[in-house]
């Protein structure tokens, strides 16, 4: 590394030492001295994407998507007949990432557009793109179109798997979804975060009568840190469903007992009821 910087000091508009220089510390993750070094390089080296690219790396693995956005905007105004198809691509594919997260789905959905314009089969853009159309219950064909072409690309891969079940199951074709989402959970990166994959394939089960199995998958959800309202609704129902079925059959089988009890026993059976219940659903 000292010699790169022997070289940028003689030589400051050197974008080869320049970029090794960068390498070295992106893979030290000393993101903050490669937020330096990039913005120097913009002001010697205006017109190598590459160096918005780093720049705006290091400020999104820092968790600064605005900053992120301001640089990859930089660097995209610098596109030209000699830009890298798979640079740009990536470029715009994060963008759209980031204003998705923002809930700017226009711009999300444009930066996505553009992004497969210059790379139609950047998968990663593809499963997110179609994920995102399918959240909507909008153009299901068109994100089924696009996430199938990423599992034919990456057939193990269980995101991209979850996300054809996902856009399966939109589509109301619950046989199918079953089929990829029992995929999805055979591929899943244990490393990863795979609450909302397991969350999927609960109502996968449950639209295929699978009650059982899908409270398992959503409790597995819950007790994995997945907290949200929606998945708590969807333990209560079954629960409730589970209680009333038990409830019902132990009524019909008290009532059948004491049919002959006269009114005073029957208030008393009434409250017997309601006791029953709240013992099955808590």
């Amino acid at each position: 590394d000292a010699a790169f910087q022997k070289v940028l000091t003689i030589a400051p508009d050197n974008a080869s030492a320049r970029m090794q220089l960068v390498q070295s510390l992106w893979d030290q993750k000393k993101y903050d001295e490669v937020i330096d070094m990039t913005n120097q390089a913009q002001a010697y080296n205006p017109d190598e994407m590459v160096f918005y690219y780093f720049g705006g790396m290091a400020h999104y693995m820092k968790g600064d998507d605005d900053a992120t956005l301001v640089t990859f905007r930089k660097g995209l105004a610098q596109i030209n007949e000699k830009s890298s198809p798979d640079l740009v691509s990536d470029l715009y594919m994060i963008m759209g990432d980031i204003l998705n997260k923002k809930g700017l789905e226009d711009e999300s959905f444009a930066a996505y557009d553009s992004c497969l314009q210059w790379k139609d089969d950047n998968v990663a853009a593809l499963n997110n793109y179609a994920y995102y159309i399918s959240l909507k219950g909008k153009e299901l064909h068109k994100a089924e179109q696009m996430s199938f072409k990423t599992i034919k690309a990456e057939p193990k891969n269980g995101t991209y798997l979850d996300t054809y079940a996902w856009i399966l199951f939109m589509e109301e074709r619950y046989h199918e979804a079953k089929i990829y989402i029992d995929q999805a959970i055979a591929n899943l990166d244990s490393t990863q975060n795979n609450n909302t994959v397991i969350e999927h394939a609960g109502d996968i089960y449950a639209m295929n009568g699978l009650t059982e199995e899908a409270l398992k998958f959503w409790k597995q959800s819950y007790d994995a840190g997945n907290k949200s309202e929606g998945i708590m609704t969807k333990i209560r129902r079954i629960k409730k469903n589970k209680a009333r079925k038990r409830y019902n059959y132990s009524y019909r089988w008290m009532y059948d007992a004491r049919k002959a009890y006269n009114r005073k026993n029957k208030r008393k059976l009434s409250i017997c009821r309601y006791n029953i219940w709240n013992t099955y659903i808590t």
